[in-house]
């Protein structure tokens, strides 16, 4: 995994302009990365499935989502194993 952070341009009274930019890495070992991994696909589910809520007319509110995750979280094996605040 890998990104690019620009900041800049710098300015400082009476001197150039100067962009700085940084170059970071993360390299998570693979317990690391499967949990990673695992943790994307239960947001990635969490997601498409309010999308859904909101694309078929539902319009749930923040605390009909909130009743309907905790709900799902319940009912699922699989969700329950993620964090709760990602």
């Amino acid at each position: 995994m890998a990104g690019n952070v620009s900041v800049g341009p710098v300015m400082v009274p009476g001197m150039a302009t100067e962009v700085v930019r940084y170059k970071y890495r993360l390299r998570p070992g693979a317990l690391a990365e499967r949990a990673l991994m695992q943790e994307w696909h239960r947001c990635r589910f969490l997601w498409n499935e309010s999308v859904h809520q909101f694309t078929t007319g539902r319009n749930p509110s923040f605390a009909k989502l909130s009743t309907l995750l905790t709900e799902t979280r319940a009912r699922s094996s699989w969700l329950q194993g993620g964090s709760q605040v990602a």
